[in-house]
């Protein structure tokens, strides 16, 4: 979702879900599955013509299926900042 407050100043967010299955990985183990949910936000901003910045907040948390894989979850929370210029 996205949306533009003035001509210089955007934002967006989104949310996501992926599930990851690993396909008979060792056979004397319980199948292998991932529920992966991210939450994503950013605000745009146009300084120039050609040039514009951005910051963005990113969580996303990998969660197994089995508890035998447990040792594999993780929370990951990133923050990033740009500059795109524009020829």
């Amino acid at each position: 979702y996205g949306h533009k407050f003035t001509k210089r100043l955007g934002v967006n967010a989104g949310l996501g879900w992926m599930r990851m299955e690993y396909s008979d990985e060792y056979p004397d183990r319980p199948r292998k599955y991932f529920n992966e949910y991210m939450v994503d936000t950013g605000v745009q901003y146009l300084i120039l013509k050609w040039l514009s910045a951005d910051a963005h907040c990113t969580y996303l948390s990998r969660q197994a299926e089995d508890h035998f894989y447990q040792a594999e979850e993780y929370d990951n929370f990133r923050i990033s900042i740009g500059l795109k210029a524009t020829l």
